[in-house]
């Protein structure tokens, strides 16, 4: 091959590098414009969301925090579940009507995979304006931002001696001191 020949191959295997690399420059950035990456929310903050929705009654902003077809175990082994978001509805109005000043909050949690477990209180006043603090742990699982599944783990007999008023029993009142997580 004459000199003159490679000089003319050496250009056309820069020219074909430069065309393939522009190419592919032009390609991504058409798929970032397409689909811009967005940070996940984590799934302690969609917890917490919904966690503050309730405690300002706001049933449609809970609703929208979960799957239309949410499992949601209410109170473990005690109850069957409660499936899809309409029934979830139907519970959570029922609920309002028993509850008041609503002060649920989260001392500790962790995520595993698309799982959220929290330890904490959900302390409200009944219809009768009884406190009544439910120590309770309570896992959700997670699925492109809403909620798929609901586990809520309590005491209910607790619930029941605090509700005829009966005292809290002993050293509770050191693990419901505790701060919230903010």
């Amino acid at each position: 091959m004459s000199q003159d020949q490679n000089t003319a191959l050496d250009k056309a295997r820069i020219n074909r590098r430069h065309i393939i690399g522009a190419g592919a420059v032009i390609a991504a950035a058409s798929l970032a414009e397409a689909a811009p990456v967005q940070a996940a929310t984590p799934l302690i903050d969609i917890a917490l969301g919904l966690i503050a929705d309730w405690r300002e009654r706001k049933i449609d902003a809970v609703l929208a925090r979960v799957h239309p077809d949410i499992v949601w175990h209410y109170h473990v082994g005690a109850h069957p579940p409660i499936r899809g978001k309409a029934a979830m509805r139907t519970f959570l109005e029922a609920m309002l009507t028993r509850i008041s000043d609503n002060r649920w909050r989260v001392f500790k949690h962790a995520t595993n995979g698309d799982s959220v477990f929290m330890e904490g209180v959900d302390d409200f006043a009944d219809a009768q304006g009884k406190r009544i603090p439910v120590l309770y742990m309570g896992i959700m699982t997670m699925k492109n931002g809403l909620i798929t599944e609901w586990r809520d783990y309590f005491d209910g007999g607790t619930v029941d001696s605090l509700k005829r008023g009966e005292p809290l029993g002993e050293g509770i009142d050191v693990l419901l001191a505790r701060p919230a997580r903010p």
